[in-house]
């Protein structure tokens, strides 16, 4: 995943689950891979806006962001 900014630590970008801290009222972006071995993303979940891999959280309380991918049939 990439994060932007990075957080208090300095830690940005990481694979899943990542753990952030800011603090309140900063706007954190969230790209999520296309693809995930052969799952393709699919949704964002807690997200103040989402456009397609990308998240936008408003970051007003302590949140949890989740990507979504699909999984194919087996």
């Amino acid at each position: 995943m990439n994060v932007t900014p990075n957080d208090f630590n300095g830690t940005g970008n990481g694979v899943s689950p990542v753990e952030r801290t800011y603090e309140a009222g900063t706007t954190v972006t969230i790209t999520a891979p296309a693809n995930t071995g052969a799952n393709k993303f699919d949704s964002w979940d807690g997200c103040t806006l989402a456009i397609t891999e990308t998240c936008t959280v408003n970051m007003s309380a302590d949140t949890i962001v989740n990507a979504v991918y699909e999984v194919p049939p087996s």
